[in-house]
């Protein structure tokens, strides 16, 4: 698994919100989801990110030509940088999928760092099976990581077990990486179950809308 490059991290990042649609005023800062609206031709020094459904950018993971022009695109774009793409760890899955989807999106990183993006690694796991690999190839301690909780869905019967399973792997990604700020997408929702739950430690973190919830999430 490619080791993601310490010095191509932004040094911080602050999020001035989530754009959910093409009214909105763009803002230094702002977090752009990739496949959900058309980007601006000047994004302000924004955020890329890919917490969408894989189909809208498994592309990229899977098609080196792919990789590069959105790599050219983010950079031509003006974002300050991109969060790594995030291919689902589903529990179901036979654990070599979980072992290739972290390959794949720590080398697209790692190739964006190297054409000159500054990339925030995504944190993603599965279960207990994929904490010996899913964290590898992200520098301990770096300035700022992000992670998704969009999958936790109260409306669901499976919801208590998702919340099982997403606390105790929030707790060892902290441990293990130890982030000095953590992006939690979607967790504006979920801080209110996630926080009396988890040690931060020395780690901020910093509570994001989900695309979907932008403006009517649970504070």
């Amino acid at each position: 698994i490619p080791d993601i490059r310490a010095d191509m991290i932004p040094d911080d990042f602050e999020v001035s919100g989530v754009r959910c649609n093409r009214e909105d005023e763009i803002k230094p800062g702002m977090m752009f989801l990739w496949g959900s609206n058309a980007f601006p031709e000047d994004c302000k020094g924004g955020l890329c990110a890919f917490y969408v459904d894989d189909f809208r950018f498994d592309n990229i993971c899977l098609d080196f030509y792919a990789m590069v022009e959105a790599g050219e695109k983010i950079k031509a774009c003006n974002f300050a940088a991109a969060v790594s793409p995030n291919l689902s760890l589903w529990r179901n899955e036979p654990p070599a999928f979980w072992v290739y989807n972290t390959y794949l999106v720590r080398y697209v990183a790692r190739y964006w760092q190297e054409m000159g993006l500054k990339v925030i690694p995504d944190i993603n796991w599965a279960d207990e099976r994929s904490y010996d690999f899913c964290f590898d190839g992200i520098p301990k301690g770096c300035p700022v990581a992000a992670i998704q909780c969009r999958t936790t869905n109260t409306a669901t019967p499976q919801f208590a077990e998702s919340k099982k399973y997403f606390l105790k792997g929030l707790k060892v990604a902290l441990e293990r990486v130890a982030p000095k700020k953590l992006l939690i997408y979607g967790g504006a929702k979920h801080r209110k179950w996630i926080e009396p739950n988890v040690d931060f430690g020395q780690t901020i973190p910093v509570w994001l809308d989900s695309w979907e919830l932008h403006g009517k999430a649970d504070k």
